[in-house]
């Protein structure tokens, strides 16, 4: 409505005209005018999903694979329905956002250890929160005190600058790192899903920019918490027939790999990547195939507690920062919820539930590693909740 009064500048976009258009409108008419709207784009949705084989969970096609052997590299693409490239593995980079997930960078490092068709790791941070809270770049000073310098070669690093401030006066119309195009408005400029828009966008694709990506390379792209699996990825790079884009199914876990949801969570993306920007589209956009068992997300996995309440406080989802929630978050209530089997924070989409692992058999490679069973003790199974069984043998 506030359209209404502000004509198109420039001769604007066809949805801004529309906009104004329907804007002017009687009030009986612009009703009607905004039902036919609606039915026409969702008729023309169906049409796009079908040409396109689904959207996001109702992809065309699931890629259910044995992982990827490097000594027999045609058999392990047979397996999974696809082709062996004949050119060879395409070169892969894996980006990532990172706040303070430090111990779950450790973590994802040391998945592709070894993976000589790994280009680089592309880190992207910004100093500013979601939310607009200033913050640490954390990864930066961990890796100038050496934390990562066995792979510091294959790591490229890209610092995110806060969004630019855009206002109706400019002549050069909105940044073009704006994700949802409110650049004009102050109230949507500050909100926190722009904010996270921008730096997703600017960040991933400057960051590939500056790793040398070229069109054709593979790109992986998720937030830190979102762990690829190592054989899954390689699964991709040496094989040909599942698309340009596939979101990569990940085991959901909760506070720690202990706690693990029944439905999983379908991040990060994988695409083939075109050379363009605006890459994080894909996040939330469709992808032609869905790989099956393909990555681990550990949300609010923190050593320290106060972590946890810190990340409530930081990310896009404002709604759910409140004090109540900050305090179930850092005491050990939430822990007696899970390992009874409750759901502290309502994590529990779509009516999955959370259930306890009591195993690392399927975790990543580090947490798999009895050396690193101190270091990384608040994230593996059995360290959480006292196991307790019936007369009968049964765990409770």
């Amino acid at each position: 409505l506030a359209m209404r009064r502000l004509p198109p500048r420039h001769g604007g976009g066809c949805l801004q005209r529309l906009v104004w258009w329907m804007g002017s409108l009687p009030p009986r008419s612009r009703v009607v005018a905004c039902l036919c709207a609606a039915v026409t784009a969702l008729a023309a949705l169906q049409v796009v999903l079908l040409l396109r084989g689904g959207g996001d969970g109702l992809s065309s096609r699931y890629i259910v694979h044995n992982g990827f052997d490097p000594d027999a590299p045609a058999a392990s693409c047979a397996a999974a329905g696809l082709t062996l490239r004949p050119e060879g593995a395409r070169a892969t980079y894996v980006a990532f956002m990172v706040s303070k997930e430090l111990d779950l960078v450790d973590v994802r490092f040391a998945e592709f250890a070894g993976a000589d068709w790994l280009a680089a790791h592309v880190v992207v941070e910004a100093d500013t929160t979601f939310s607009g809270q200033p913050k640490p770049t954390w990864f930066a000073d961990a890796a100038a005190a050496g934390r990562w310098a066995d792979v510091e070669e294959r790591v490229v690093y890209y610092h995110v600058a806060p969004a630019p401030i855009w206002t109706p006066d400019r002549e050069d119309g909105p940044d073009p790192g704006w994700l949802f195009g409110f650049g004009s408005d102050p109230a949507f400029r500050d909100h926190a899903w722009n904010r996270e828009g921008f730096q997703r966008e600017n960040g991933t694709d400057t960051g590939l920019w500056n790793a040398g990506a070229r069109p054709g390379d593979l790109v992986v792209f998720g937030d830190a918490d979102e762990i690829p699996r190592m054989e899954a990825v390689a699964l991709l790079a040496h094989c040909d027939g599942w698309g340009d884009v596939a979101g990569l199914t990940s085991r959901f876990y909760i506070f720690s790999f202990e706690f693990e949801h029944s439905l999983h969570w379908n991040y990060p993306t994988a695409v083939v990547y075109d050379g363009k920007r605006n890459l994080a589209q894909h996040r939330h956009g469709h992808r032609s195939t869905l790989v099956a068992d393909a990555g681990w997300h550990c949300s609010y996995c923190f050593a320290d507690p106060a972590d946890r309440a810190a990340k409530l406080a930081s990310f896009s989802h404002t709604e759910v920062n409140t004090a109540s929630a900050r305090d179930r978050v850092t005491g050990h209530e939430m822990f007696d919820e899970l390992c009874a089997g409750g759901d502290p924070l309502g994590q529990a989409y779509n009516g999955g539930s959370f259930h306890r692992v009591l195993s690392t058999r399927a975790l990543p490679r580090a947490l798999q590693d009895p050396r690193n069973a101190e270091r990384f003790g608040y994230l593996l199974p059995g360290r959480n909740c006292d196991l307790v069984y019936h007369g009968d043998g049964q765990l409770l």
